[in-house]
This record gives C-alpha cells, structure tokens and sequence, in this order.
C-alpha cells in the first residue's frame, strides 16, 4: 500500500519547485468588536445576521495566515484557481455564500459599483451624526478617504449608551465590513468598503460576489507584483480551505459551526506546506454537506465564465473547473474560450463601458444543474492528465517529504524476531480491544444515527424557518430602503412641486393596479410633450417679436429726443423766447413718452402672461416620467423671460 502511493507521488510530483512568493497576510485583531457584538441581545444578533450575514461569527474564526501565505504559493493565475498535483480547487459563490449565509437565489442582485460613493450626507444619516461632525473625522490615508476603527468603535459606545440599536447594528456591521470584510488599509474603513454596506442596505444588493472578487482580485495581483501582502477577507478563505483539505468524520449543514466543531490545531508555515504539498485527489474533501444546490451560476452575459466586481477592480473565475467541488462531474479538459481570463485592476471613469458590461452581464445569469450530468465527484482521465500536465508546466511550490515504504519497514524489522513476537501479542490484545470498541461503537453510532436524524428534521425545520424569514426579511430591506431614498429625495424637493409630487404617486398607484392604464397616461403625457413644444415654440416666437418691437421703439423714442433736443437747443440759441415752440416740443415729447408708456404696458402685460402660460404648463409636467427634454426647455422659458425684463429695465 505504501509503496504505491510513495511511487504515485514520486510519478506525480514535478522535479522542479517553482520560486515561492514573499507574501505577507496580517489577521485583523477582532476583539474589541467580539465585545461590542456581544452587548447586543439574541433578536437583535438574529437581525443583524438577517440584514448582513453572518459577520458575528466570522469574527470568532481563528485564521492561521501561514495557512493563507502557503495556498497562496499554488494559486495559477490564468486558470483563477488553485493548481495542485492531481487536481486543482477554485472558491466559488455557492461556497461563499454559504459561509457567509446570504444567498443569490432568487430576489437578490450581487453588488455592483455605480460609479460614485455614498455622500457624507448619507453617511451622517446612517450614523446619526452631523454632516459637519463627519467631515472633521473624515480621514485620507494614502489617497484613500474614510474613517478610523476607533472612531467608529467610540461612536458604537455612544450608540449602546443611548440604546439606539438600530443605528448600533447597522455602525457595527458597516465596522466589520470595513476592517475584516473588505480590508484595505490597518484600523480603517475606507469608502470602497462603504459603499457596499450601503448597496446592502439600502438597495438590497449581495456582498457575496464582490468578496469573492476581491480574494481572486489580490491573490492576482500578488502573483503579478512576484508579492505584496494579500488583502481579503481572511476569515471566509480560511473556512473555505480547511473545508477541503481536512475530512471529517461528521457533515453539519453550516460552514462556520463545522469549523469550529473541527478544532483545527495550531501549525507552523512549514507543516501547512507540508500539509498542502502532499494532498492528492482521493485525500481532498470534495463536497461538503453544507454545499448542496440545486444548481449553480455557471456564465454571466457574453462572459464565458463569471465577471466579478468587487471594491478596486473586476475580475473572472471559472466555475467549469470547480464542479467537483459542487457535487458534479469533471468529463474533461475546459476549453480555451470557457476559461477566458479578464481583470480590470481600478474603477477609473474611463473604464464605463467596460464596468458597465459587467453590471449588464449579471442581468443574464445563466445556472447549471441537471445540464452538468448526475451528481457525483468523478473525473474522466481526460481531465486528469491535463491537470498533471498543467501542474509540470506551473510547477509547485513545495515538495511532499518521502515516505518510508512498507517494504522497507519489514526489512529493518526482520532483525529483531523478539521485538516482532511481543508486538504480535500486542497486535492480538489491541484486536480484542477493537472488537469489543467496535461493539460500543455500533451501539454508539446507532444512537448517533437516531439523533442525527432528529437533528437533520430539526435543522431542516429551522433551515426553511429561516429561508421563509430571510426571503421576508430581504422584503422588508428592500421596500424600507426605497423609502428611505424616495423621502430624502423628497425633502430635498421645493414647496410648490408638493402638489406635482402628490400628483405623481396617484399616477403611479394607478399605474400597478391597470397596464392598459398606464399606456393610456404614456399617450397622454407624449401628447402633452408636443402641445408644450408648440406652445413653447409659439411662445418664443411671440417673445422674439415682442423683444424687436419694444427695441425699435426705444430706438424711435430716442432717436426722437435727440432730434428735439437739437431742435430745442437750436430754437434756444438763435431765437430765444419762443415759449410757445418750447411747449409745443415739450408736448411733443411727452407724446412719445406716453406712446413709449402703453408700448411698456402692453409688453410688460404680455410678459405677465406668458409666466402664466408657462406655470399652467409646468403644472402639467410629471417629474417622474416627462422627458428631461421638456423640462429643460421650460426652465429655459423662464430664464429668458427674466432677461427680457432684466433689459427692459436697463434701457428704461
């Protein structure tokens, strides 16, 4: 037995090491956040989890980062996944968000960057604090914006102080998100991290994917800078590998309860190299318990795999080369368009398009299940060889230690015939022992069975309990969310658009209870648009008149002063005492100035009016769905209306 599998590993491993990376992982100190999470009361932990996952317990997993540092040696940077001897292991989303408990079944969308952070404004409202105050803690570390932990820690006090648990859970998960979940910079929250609590909170969307994102986004970029030190959520990795690597005589339903059920021991970078270079395909743990699904999300859009946005860039991986560890068959080599490479390594402006086919892809989802064959955890030879042959090429980054054969064991053994009897008379009491253990240990496991059984219905019971509960939970974060956005955009709104608004929302009744309703209203609304465009068009052609006239007689008046003050002046010089002309000009003159008057009167009138008629239209106009167009034009009316009254003034 022995030999065989010391000559399979001899066969499999390549001769050749490759250069291990100098990388570094710093596990986040999480204790003061334990005792913060631990004032609040059972309800209140249930909602937190509910609203943003399981973020409590994530803070109770213990990492060993040379674990992290060790894996990290085998990960194969164009295949997104990790490259052993015999097999390779990539992190999914199912995985994921089993770990963290927020799943991307039905209602829910992964979170995507809209181009822009949330507001201070935004962020005062959250943490109940002032705008002013915020600004003042706001803090730039190496370019990037946000808050220090302690600050958040100090205002969590504060919060717990006044007993606003509402704003105390929505602080404390926006400080987990920050310094364990989307870690960028030491006891910080940047606004990268930010914006996806706020994605969660306010419009619903998974934080899944872009965790996800983020750990193929740094093991990548490691690889490419040959270091640097990896950034992610350190905890959700750790669970992940360990899942894998280390078998258990148990399956548990949830993730981070069989973690800690496992009692993993503490081991040195050297054992954990030890420990990864010697896994082969039948030691490797392949589907856990808690991983079943129905199907899984195999291609986004005219991605052939999976586009990722996480909180500094996008990035792929490919599900085809982890169906195993989802319950499916491997029937062969992937091809070279099913494992695409893509990355996008910021999130500058100039990189819209390409950002927002990303957004779009996840609008077309495409899941996999019974299209990928009965479930099983096979692998055609196919496959295997190419694996071997991809782990020649990357090659490994440590080599498994020689085992001593059986073999030469019973050769060094032969010399010593005493030392054989006496464990031969051992072996026979051991075997004793083991019949009479394996009689306990059948009483033991029928019982155990009896109450596993019991426990799986319970846990099925509390598993739809809770699936019914998140689904209404889910509900309720999204429609207190829109509420939440549709009354701070309507504060912001002036007093006289209150009846428009008032308008709007029966509009908008009207329009969920009746389609045809609603085709009736969009006809209605377009062919109040063109009445507009040729009243506004009419109404612009009548000010443009109106303005020529009312300058051609100003022009008149004073081209009429002038003359009669020559003519005045002339008449003062050379005759001298000609009253009678004199009035006679002077009632000249205040003859025009009355014409001059009632033209004033008359355009000042249609002045008047004209706001009128706008006003009347403005009424008309629904801010929700006239075009924007419109809207612009009419502000234009007004704006040149005010000019217009502006100049009559001047030249007045």
């Amino acid at each position: 037995m022995d030999d065989s599998t010391g000559s399979h590993r001899d066969e499999v491993a390549p001769r050749v090491l490759k250069k291990t990376l100098q990388l570094k992982a710093r596990k986040p100190d999480t204790e003061s956040l334990k005792v913060l999470g631990r004032i609040l009361k059972k309800t209140q932990c249930l909602t937190l989890v509910r609203k943003y996952g399981e973020i409590l317990d994530l803070l109770e997993v213990d990492v060993q980062v040379d674990a992290i540092t060790a894996v990290t040696q085998f990960y194969d940077p164009p295949l997104r996944c990790f490259t052993f001897r015999d097999f390779q292991l990539a992190p999914t989303l199912e995985e994921f968000e089993q770990i963290l408990g927020l799943s991307l079944e039905k209602y829910e969308k992964p979170y995507r960057y809209l181009g822009h952070y949330p507001s201070l404004h935004t962020i005062a409202d959250v943490l109940k604090v002032s705008v002013k105050d915020l600004q003042e803690k706001k803090q730039n570390r190496n370019g990037i914006d946000g808050f220090s932990r302690k600050y958040l820690e100090e205002h969590l006090h504060h919060l717990a102080g006044i007993e606003d648990w509402e704003a105390f859970i929505d602080v404390l998960a926006l400080t987990i998100y920050g310094i364990l979940i989307f870690p960028n910079a030491d006891e910080f929250v940047d606004f990268a991290a930010i914006d996806v609590f706020f994605a969660r909170k306010f419009r619903g969307e998974n934080p899944v994917p872009a965790i996800l994102a983020d750990v193929y986004y740094t093991l990548n970029f490691c690889h490419e800078k040959k270091g640097k030190r990896i950034l992610c959520c350190l905890p959700m990795l750790f669970i992940w590998l360990t899942a894998h690597v280390f078998k258990r005589g148990y399956e548990i339903s949830y993730p981070i309860t069989e973690f800690h059920r496992y009692q993993l021991g503490v081991k040195s970078g050297r054992e954990w190299a030890q420990i990864l270079a010697q896994l082969d395909e039948k030691s490797v743990r392949w589907y856990p318990r808690w991983v079943e699904r129905e199907n899984l999300i195999y291609q986004c859009g005219d991605f052939p795999n999976v586009p990722l946005m996480g909180t500094r860039g996008c990035i792929n991986y490919n599900p085809s080369l982890a169906r195993r560890q989802l319950g499916y068959p491997m029937r062969g080599a992937p091809t070279e368009e099913m494992i695409t490479p893509f990355v996008l390594y910021d999130m500058n402006p100039v990189h819209n398009e390409t950002l927002k086919r990303v957004r779009d892809a996840w609008n077309n989802v495409i899941r996999m299940g019974k299209e990928l064959k009965t479930k099983n955890c096979g692998v055609q030879n196919s496959y295997r060889q190419w694996v071997t042959s991809r782990a020649r090429e990357v090659k490994l980054p440590f080599q498994a230690l020689t085992v001593t054969t059986s073999g030469e064991s019973s050769m060094s053994a032969s010399h010593d015939n005493e030392e054989i009897r006496e464990i031969q008379g051992e072996l026979v009491r051991v075997e004793e022992e083991k019949k009479k253990i394996e009689v306990e240990l059948k009483e033991a496991r029928q019982r155990c069975e009896t109450l596993e059984q019991e426990n799986m219905k319970k846990n099925l019971t509390l598993e739809r309990a809770d699936k019914r509960a998140k689904i209404e939970e889910n509900y309720m974060l999204k429609t207190k969310g829109c509420l939440q956005a549709a009354n701070k955009e309507l504060s912001l709104r002036r007093n006289e658009r209150d009846e428009a608004i008032t308008k709007s929302t029966q509009l908008e009744e009207l329009l969920k209870n009746s389609s045809a309703a609603y085709k009736d209203s969009r006809r209605q609304m377009a062919e109040m648009g063109r009445q507009m465009e040729m009243r506004a068009a009419k109404y612009e052609d009548r000010l443009k008149k109106e303005k020529q006239s009312t300058e051609e007689v100003i022009m008149m008046y004073q081209d009429a002063i002038r003359r009669e003050q020559e003519e005045v002046q002339r008449l003062t010089d050379y005759i001298g005492g000609q009253d009678e002309i004199i009035a006679a000009c002077r009632h000249e003159v205040a003859f025009w100035m009355t014409r001059f008057s009632n033209l004033a009167e008359i355009s000042n009138d249609a002045i008047k009016n004209i706001p009128n008629k706008l006003g009347m239209a403005e009424a008309l106009v629904n801010p929700l769905t006239t075009p924007a167009e419109i809207r612009d034009f009419i502000e234009y009316c007004r704006n040149l209306i005010v000019k217009m009254k502006q100049s009559i003034i001047r030249r007045m």
